[in-house]
């Protein structure tokens, strides 16, 4: 079981590329005179930017999938707290970044695990719309409403 220190630990050693990022910077800087502790889905927020900055440069870059590989992982081996950053603030994040233009969905999609896809399906559900590539086809998403 992955808890959250463990989670953040593992994200900045597993992603060094994001720790030497403008995004890593950006939110260090923001948070390095605030009286409060930044969580962990404040880091699963900045590390979706980086993801999108990345798939909007080169979707094909080798990083994306072990990204994605993590994410599911998280999923997958997370305690509650993760599982839910993980889907809330960095899922969640790409989905409606994608829904405003600010990143491709068929940049992301494809690096999708099942329990990733599952979960973006049940946020589209939520939310009414239905994130382009999710859905295999129109009877699908028609089913899902159901």
């Amino acid at each position: 079981m992955v808890f959250e220190h463990d989670c953040a630990e593992i994200m900045l050693k597993e992603f060094p590329e994001f720790v030497a990022s403008s995004e890593w910077y950006s939110y260090l800087d923001f948070w390095k005179d605030s009286d409060n502790k930044p969580g962990l889905c404040s880091k699963f927020s900045e590390f979706s930017l980086f993801t999108m900055r990345l798939l909007n440069e080169d979707p094909s870059q080798n990083i994306l999938i072990k990204i994605f590989k993590f994410i599911e992982r998280m999923l997958e081996e997370g305690d509650q707290i993760v599982g839910d950053c993980a889907a809330t603030c960095f899922l969640e994040n790409l989905i409606n970044h994608a829904s405003h233009g600010s990143v491709q969905a068929s940049s992301f999609i494809p690096l999708l695990g099942l329990k990733s896809r599952e979960y973006c399906k049940a946020w589209d559900k939520f939310t009414g719309v239905q994130t382009p590539r999710l859905w295999k086809s129109k009877w699908e998403w028609w089913f899902y409403k159901i």
